[in-house]
């Protein structure tokens, strides 16, 4: 048999390229039809969900006016306030007589600030009135809530009337609106109110420690 041609080569070589393209191209397209692809398509998600809050937190809890006696010669009483602008429009107190002696003469408000993320209407009690706090004839026990940052409670008409001059907490008293209608604010800058305390104490107040709890409810119905 005669040798064959490099021409004849080619052309053979052509057209099983050819012939081997087209078996694939035919078996590719019967895969697709079957539902068998070498493609894919997914997809993901992401998601979170933030949950509102209600908080009311003291940021300063206590006010501690110490120890120290009524001056009980004459006719005194003492008469004590935290350094706030609500109690007695505020200052030092007079501890070395002649009314009270020996009692800290500065002593801070408390402090509350909403911390959560609604406006809420805020109430206080007390555990205490005047009579079983301070005693002793004619006692006096008084308190104010003031705007310690801008506008915390929606404007001064929202307070609970005005107790500067120590007006009395008379009884114990169970929820005390001092923000009403839900605005005592969240936001920053305008959430954070000082609470007063004053006290007259008579010069037959009995003696020993003296503690009365004062409770913050903050409600968004």
């Amino acid at each position: 048999m005669a040798d064959l041609s490099n021409k004849t080569l080619a052309v053979f070589l052509l057209a099983a390229m050819a012939v081997s393209l087209g078996g694939f191209i035919l078996s590719f397209n019967k895969l697709d039809d079957t539902g068998l692809t070498g493609r894919a398509v997914s997809s993901g998600t992401t998601n979170f969900t933030i949950n509102s809050s209600v908080s009311v937190v003291f940021l300063i809890s206590n006010a501690n006016f110490g120890t120290g006696i009524v001056n009980a010669t004459g006719n005194h009483n003492c008469t004590l306030y935290t350094t706030g602008q609500g109690m007695l429009n505020g200052g030092s107190n007079s501890i070395n007589g002649p009314d009270c002696i020996g009692f800290v003469a500065q002593v801070l408000p408390l402090r509350l600030q909403n911390q959560g993320t609604l406006a809420v209407t805020l109430n206080v009690t007390f555990s205490n009135n005047k009579t079983t706090f301070v005693g002793g004839t004619n006692p006096e026990f008084g308190f104010d809530f003031s705007a310690n940052e801008s506008n915390p409670c929606g404007g001064t008409s929202t307070f609970y009337g005005s107790y500067r001059a120590l007006n009395n907490v008379s009884q114990s008293t169970v929820n005390i609106t001092i923000c009403n209608a839900t605005q005592f604010s969240f936001s920053g800058g305008n959430r954070t109110l000082d609470l007063d305390i004053g006290m007259r104490i008579p010069q037959n107040a009995f003696a020993g420690a003296r503690t009365t709890t004062i409770t913050a409810y903050a409600t968004n119905p």
